[in-house]
């Protein structure tokens, strides 16, 4: 009860007791970050964050300087960090990142996954460091130990003799892989045939050749993707060019079988036949509710307003060919880069940037349900800021989607990056106000934030940062920090306030967001508070109801009291006006004699003056229960002297 009458008297201070508590994500590790490794020059960026299968992280690294016999070439080498649980670099490693793939020119990793527990594949490319040399593609395996696993090292999936640039790939469900990429003409080093084939754990060809996905020559794979139909085969998005269409290029989709063969029409299917998308678009992944039904993927593409379409692997539209609309039409703000994270139960968390054409960025989050369903009541600002360059985001296992973004810097000292972050709920509630939680915004440059889910309630995180003091030049120092985030409970204001006699009780319904099941209320002194239920609005939105039994002693003060409550979590809200205590008229004949007489007067006036719990007070006549026996007290026994109580 004490911890709770703190909170509103700590929430009362402020004047707005009905609104939520403040930032409530909790950084675990020192202010602005734990430093991972500095100290070795070179601009390295961590790319992708992997589960090593026993409590700690791979990161994927692009680092010019891991190679330790073709250093210094200029060119950018693959890394591999290695952390513990702790976020600590394992034993006998380089907390900067071991070579994973290096040698003369350049290596660039494009991406990075599991394809089966302990067995990873980062897909890259690969250049010369002298203007003739042209880009080839390739697969790389290993395991938790950043060892080998393919028998021939590297998996170049096409003919040698084209340059091949643009590299994307998916696990493909069966402990294999996907991995496409553009092939350039002779002479044309920009647009060309898209190309996706399949190997299998060890690296091998599981199709007899690549497919062409492409209807021409005159494709892009500079945004192209894939992802698996969870039965050996895959859904690949690229760019073809349209002659009508002011843009040029838009993208298209096409699925492909466990076998190798296509089965969209020729050439691939339009995202949207009626509408030009604002490129870039992305794939997710689409299951069935049903097992054995037409596997699908979810485009996520701008077209006038954020929209998913979901196209089945026979050509079907259940959604319809508008697809689904995340926003009910346009808000002023236009919106760019889709992206997602796929929730434990299926569910997705699309996220997309948002500009007003002025100075204003944010990230906005939607719910989207396999069934196409948006069960938030409207899309949910994250961030909002000057401007939004890279994000990461992930989702933990209670359906949190945890996002942290690299913004422009608001300190003048620092005109290059800071790090904001921010978590929402699976019901839709955010967990820091506006603009977002400031994670970090040392002098110079924090950027490249990699998240991922650490432990139950909280998500872990690397960036590259070459603020003052730890780094020579460039982004080369790794800092680390573990995010967790509490509730920000919110009751909402009534329009009348329950009234109560004192010595009685009155069961109260209270709305609001955020509460817990498990939570603790506690009022003024004087009143019992019980917890009778705690019942979401809607399964999977925002909204909760809060029934309280409010109980007033015999005693209690008259007047309006105010109501605290404390989440299981930590997160905390009040409400200043939660019940009106009213008189019992009884209390008037203090003595008990059925009639206020001289007698209570006499009773009265021994203890005027006196306070609750100095000597001499009685309770008794403290009519009011203000804890001072006083003039109102006085008034009150004057107005009804004389008058019988029965």
């Amino acid at each position: 009860m004490a911890r709770a009458a703190r909170l509103v008297a700590t929430l009362a201070v402020c004047g707005a007791c009905v609104t939520p508590a403040p930032a409530a994500i909790l950084p675990l590790g020192p202010e602005g970050g734990r430093l991972l490794c500095t100290g070795r020059g070179g601009k390295r960026i961590p790319v992708a964050a992997l589960d090593d299968g026993n409590g700690g992280i791979l990161v994927l690294t692009r680092d010019p300087l891991t190679d330790p016999v073709n250093v210094p070439d200029g060119g950018d080498d693959i890394g591999l960090v290695r952390l513990d649980a702790g976020f600590l670099p394992i034993a006998g490693t380089d907390p900067c990142g071991d070579l994973l793939v290096g040698g003369t020119g350049h290596q660039t990793p494009r991406s990075g996954f599991a394809i089966a527990p302990g067995r990873y594949v980062v897909i890259a490319s690969e250049r010369g460091m002298d203007s003739a040399s042209y880009t080839r593609v390739f697969a790389w395996g290993f395991d938790a130990a950043g060892r080998s696993i393919f028998p021939d090292i590297m998996v170049i999936p096409a003919n040698p003799l084209p340059a091949t640039d643009f590299p994307f790939g998916a696990p493909d469900g069966a402990g294999g892989f996907f991995i496409g990429w553009q092939e350039h003409p002779a002479g044309a080093m920009v647009t060309g045939r898209v190309l996706v084939h399949r190997f299998d754990e060890s690296g091998r060809p599981v199709w007899p050749a690549p497919v062409v996905v492409s209807a021409g020559t005159l494709a892009l794979g500079a945004f192209a993707g894939a992802i698996s139909d969870g039965s050996g085969g895959a859904f690949v998005s690229w760019l073809e060019p349209f002659p009508g269409d002011p843009g040029g290029y838009q993208p298209l989709v096409q699925h492909i079988d466990a076998a190798g063969s296509p089965t969209l029409r020729a050439g691939g299917a339009r995202v949207d036949p009626a509408r030009r998308i604002t490129i870039p678009m992305t794939l997710a992944p689409w299951r069935p509710a049903r097992p054995g039904g037409a596997a699908g993927a979810i485009a996520l593409a701008i077209a006038e307003v954020p929209r998913a379409h979901l196209i089945l692997a026979d050509g079907t539209r259940p959604w319809g060919a508008e697809g689904v609309a995340l926003t009910p039409g346009p808000t002023g703000f236009t919106p760019s880069e889709p992206g997602f994270a796929i929730a434990p139960d299926g569910s997705l968390r699309v996220t997309w940037v948002e500009n007003d054409g002025l100075r204003v960025e944010r990230l906005v989050a939607h719910r989207l349900e396999a069934d196409g369903g948006l069960p938030w009541p409207e899309p949910v600002v994250l961030i909002e800021t000057d401007g939004i360059q890279r994000r990461s985001e992930t989702v933990l296992a209670d359906g949190t989607l945890a996002v942290a973004a690299e913004v422009t810097a608001t300190d003048p000292r620092s005109p290059f990056g800071d790090l904001l972050a921010q978590a929402i709920d699976a019901r839709g509630r955010i967990r820091a106000p506006l603009p977002g939680f400031d994670l970090c915004h040392a002098e110079g440059t924090q950027a490249n934030p990699v998240l991922w889910p650490a432990a139950p309630g909280v998500a872990g995180m690397i960036w590259s940062d070459n603020r003052e003091g730890y780094a020579t030049h460039g982004a080369d120092g790794y800092f680390t920090q573990s995010l967790a985030w509490t509730s920000r409970p919110r009751l909402e204001p009534r329009v009348s306030t329950p009234a109560l006699r004192q010595g009685r009780s009155v069961v109260v319904s209270l709305a609001g967001d955020d509460l817990q099941p498990g939570l603790v209320a506690d009022a003024d002194a004087g009143l019992a508070v019980t917890v009778v239920a705690v019942d979401p609005l809607r399964a999977d939105g925002p909204g909760d109801r809060l029934t309280l039994e409010i109980r007033a002693a015999a005693n209690a003060p008259v007047g309006r009291h105010a109501l605290g409550i404390v989440n299981p979590d930590g997160g905390a809200a009040a409400d200043p006006i939660a019940v009106d205590v009213a008189l019992d008229p009884a209390r008037i004949d203090i003595d008990g004699s059925g009639r206020a007489d001289g007698f209570d007067l006499v009773v009265l006036a021994s203890t005027f003056g006196r306070a609750s719990g100095e000597p001499g007070y009685a309770a008794a006549a403290d009519i009011d229960g203000s804890g001072l026996v006083d003039g109102r007290d006085l008034a009150l026994l004057a107005a009804r002297f004389g008058d019988p109580f029965l």
